[in-house]
C-alpha cells in the first residue's frame, strides 16, 4: 500500500513532500508491477536528491607564524584526490575586482608578489608568489559562502569577488577560470558585534557555481575535534595562491563552551575565513585568529614567527555555531535539516559515519540513488521480457 512518502526535488527543500495515492478500502485488483512503479515514477520511488574565536591576547589573523615543520603545500605537489578537492570543490578566496583581470589573463601584472607586499627576508618559502587575496573562506551550502565577519569590513563589498580556482594548477599558472569570479549579493548572517570568540558571516553569491565545484560537507557530530585529533586546513594566508597544511593537530577543543578550537595552523594575514577539514574531508570550522605577527630583522625585512606546535594559539570558530547562527535568519535552509534529509540519513548513514552532517550524507544518498535507479530500470526491464516470454502472443496461430 503506497502511502504519503517524503520525496525531495532539486535544490528546493521547502516543498519536500508529496502524497501519492493510496488503494482504495474495497481493494480492487493490483496492478502489474511494471504499472504500479510507472504510477509511482520510478526515480520518485527511490530519490532524495540534494535539498541539500578566544583568549585576550589572541588577535585577528593578520599574523604569520609557523608553528614546527612549515607543512603548507601547493595544489599541483598535493597527489592525493580527497586533498585537491578541498582546493577545487570547497575553498575560494576574496580579491578586489581590480586584481581580477591580470589572474585571469595569467600575467599578473600590478600584482605585487607577497615578498613585495610584506617586505619578506630573502628565503621565505612561497615569497614570489602573487599575493592577491585579504581573506579565505568556504562553499558550505548552495550559493553560500561561509568566511569571518571581520574580513567585510576591509572593502566596500560591491568591489570585491568570491574566487573559486585561487590555486596553482601547476608552478606558473593558476587554475582560475571566467566563471570562478562571483560578485556578492547580499550578507546572509553574520556573528554579532558582541559575540565574544564567534566570528563567521554568511555570503550569498551571484551566479552558479561550476559542475567543479560543491558545498563541503559539515561535521555535527556531539564532539566535532577533539584534542590531538590531525586536521586539514586550506587557505590563502599571505595572499598568495591557496595552499594546503595537513599538519594541523587541535591542542584545545573547548568542549566546555564550543565556541571556537584553538590549533597549531601555519597561518598568515589573509587566512581569516578559511575553512579547516577532519581526515574525512568535513569541514569543522573556520580560521578566525591567531597568534603574534613578522618579527622585523635588524635589515628592515620581516620574517616569520617559528614557535613550538604546543605554542598554537590559531583560534578556529567551529562550524556548527555559524549554522547555527543561518538557522536563525533562514530556517528552510537545507544546512538546517528536513524530514527528507532525515530520510536519506536513515537509509543511508552507516555507523562510522554518525558524526558527519547531512550535506555528506547527500552525497552517499546521491551515489545510492543511481545505483538503485539503474538497478531498479534494468529490473523492469527483465520482468518484462519474462513475461512476454511465459505467456502465448495474443494473436498466435492455432495448431491445427
Amino acid at each position: 500500500m503506497l502511502g504519503e512518502r517524503a520525496l525531495c526535488f532539486g535544490k528546493n527543500t521547502t516543498a519536500c513532500r508529496i502524497t501519492l495515492p493510496s488503494n482504495s478500502s474495497n481493494k480492487p485488483r493490483r496492478k502489474p508491477l511494471t504499472s504500479r512503479l510507472a504510477q509511482c515514477g520510478l526515480w520518485l520511488c527511490i530519490a532524495c536528491g540534494p535539498a541539500r574565536p578566544g583568549s585576550e591576547a589572541a588577535q585577528r589573523l593578520g599574523s604569520a607564524v609557523v608553528y614546527g615543520n612549515d607543512d603548507r603545500r601547493d595544489y599541483y605537489v598535493a597527489h592525493d584526490a580527497s586533498v585537491r578537492k578541498l582546493f577545487e570543490a570547497h575553498s575560494v578566496a576574496l580579491i578586489t575586482d581590480y586584481r581580477i583581470p591580470p589572474l585571469l589573463d595569467g600575467t599578473w601584472a600590478g600584482i605585487p608578489t607577497w615578498q613585495e607586499a610584506e617586505q619578506l627576508c630573502p628565503g621565505e618559502p612561497f615569497a614570489e608568489q602573487p599575493s592577491a587575496a585579504y581573506c579565505s573562506g568556504v562553499l558550505v551550502g548552495a550559493g553560500l559562502v561561509l568566511t569571518s565577519k571581520h574580513c567585510l569590513g576591509v572593502t566596500d563589498l560591491a568591489n570585491v569577488r568570491v574566487v573559486f580556482g585561487y590555486y596553482l594548477a601547476d608552478s606558473e599558472h593558476l587554475a582560475l577560470k571566467e566563471g570562478d569570479v562571483h560578485e556578492i549579493a547580499s550578507i546572509v548572517s553574520a556573528s554579532a558585534e558582541n559575540a565574544d570568540g564567534i566570528d563567521y558571516a554568511w555570503l550569498r553569491l551571484v551566479g552558479d557555481v561550476t559542475a567543479k565545484q560543491s558545498p563541503a560537507p559539515v561535521a555535527s557530530s556531539p564532539s566535532p575535534v577533539t584534542e590531538s585529533e590531525p586536521l586539514i586546513a586550506v587557505n590563502s594566508g599571505g595572499g598568495i595562491p591557496l595552499k594546503v597544511d595537513e599538519g594541523v593537530v587541535v591542542s584545545d577543543a573547548r568542549d566546555d563552551t564550543r565556541d571556537y578550537f584553538v590549533a597549531n595552523i601555519d597561518a598568515f594575514r589573509g587566512a581569516s575565513g578559511s575553512g579547516v577539514f577532519n581526515t574525512d574531508g568535513a569541514l569543522v570550522g573556520i580560521v578566525a585568529r591567531g597568534n603574534a605577527d613578522f618579527v622585523r630583522a635588524e635589515s628592515g625585512c620581516r620574517s616569520t614567527i617559528r614557535l613550538r606546535d604546543v605554542d598554537a594559539k590559531e583560534q578556529v570558530v567551529y562550524a556548527q555555531r555559524a549554522i547555527d547562527g543561518l538557522c536563525a535568519v533562514e530556517p528552510a535552509n537545507s544546512l538546517c535539516g528536513s524530514n527528507c534529509e532525515q530520510h536519506c540519513r536513515d537509509r543511508v548513514a552507516p555507523t562510522a559515519n554518525v558524526g558527519v552532517s547531512c550535506a555528506l550524507l547527500r552525497m552517499g544518498c546521491q551515489s545510492a540513488n543511481w545505483a538503485w535507479g539503474s538497478f531498479g530500470t534494468g529490473l523492469l526491464f527483465v520482468i518484462g521480457a519474462v513475461r512476454r516470454r511465459a505467456r502465448p502472443p495474443r494473436f498466435a496461430r492455432r495448431s491445427i
